[in-house]
């Protein structure tokens, strides 16, 4: 019988809004340092092209194929141009007033009363730091873990730090987020339960193999008590029987 025991929360676009309230900014600022360092294109036409690769190609490297769509100076290395629209568009000062999605701080008040809570997100460290502390959420969860992908960092070394320091059976550990090639294939290839939030800039994205469908999918994340509940009237009825 399943009983969660724990709850580990992806931040960008499952806690808050990353997608309306930072990525466009971030966007015209990463294709602008490419064009600083030699791409051969307009802002508006590379920030239309990246946003039609969400859509179209969601799997695909953005920075090699905006590269590859408009060229580059005579000189110019390709790579580097590619990367520095990788580092400017993960690393920067988030300025940009943020706040958490409606109700999200209370869900996770409530949540905090009949789970452990924990935080897991990717990203440069400095940058996802000045999030969170924006938010005011650190006293939400027990642990708050920061993985960095350019440093091979994943999430699911995370969630298996999570797993050995809690000495919870993966069943009774829930994972919720948007991307399901993240926190829902990291997670399911763990053995834990996962939840699907359908917002964000990976919406389009459709599942690659089994380990990407999540069990559950909700709309917002605050459906998440939802689930919980019939987790918990389940327990009862088990206990009852």
């Amino acid at each position: 019988m399943r009983h969660f025991k724990i709850i580990i929360f992806d931040l960008d676009d499952t806690l808050f809004d990353t997608w309306g309230l930072l990525v466009q900014t971030a966007l015209e600022e990463a294709c602008q340092k490419m064009i600083n360092a030699g791409l051969q294109a307009e802002l508006k036409e590379a920030v239309d092209f990246r946003k039609e690769l969400y859509k179209n190609n969601p799997r695909c490297n953005f920075w090699k194929e905006i590269v590859t769509r408009f060229g580059v100076k005579a000189g110019v290395d390709p790579a580097d141009v590619a990367e520095a629209g990788d580092i400017a568009f993960h690393k920067r000062n988030v300025i940009e007033p943020i706040h958490l999605f409606p109700k999200a701080e209370e869900m996770l008040q409530r949540l905090q009363q009949s789970y452990k809570t924990y935080l897991v997100t990717a990203g440069n460290h400095e940058t996802q730091n000045q999030k969170i502390k924006q938010l005011f959420i650190q006293e939400l969860f027990q642990s708050i873990y920061c993985v960095d992908p350019m440093k091979g960092e994943t999430k699911k070394m995370a969630f298996e730090k999570i797993l050995k320091m809690t000495g919870v059976h993966p069943n009774e550990c829930i994972s919720v987020g948007n991307r399901m090639d993240q926190e829902i294939k990291m997670a399911k290839e763990l053995g834990m339960q996962t939840c699907y939030v359908l917002h964000g800039e990976y919406i389009h994205m459709k599942p690659s193999c089994d380990a990407e469908k999540p069990d559950f999918t909700v709309e917002t994340v605050c459906e998440l008590e939802h689930i919980l509940e019939m987790d918990q009237n389940l327990l009862k009825e088990a206990k009852q029987a």
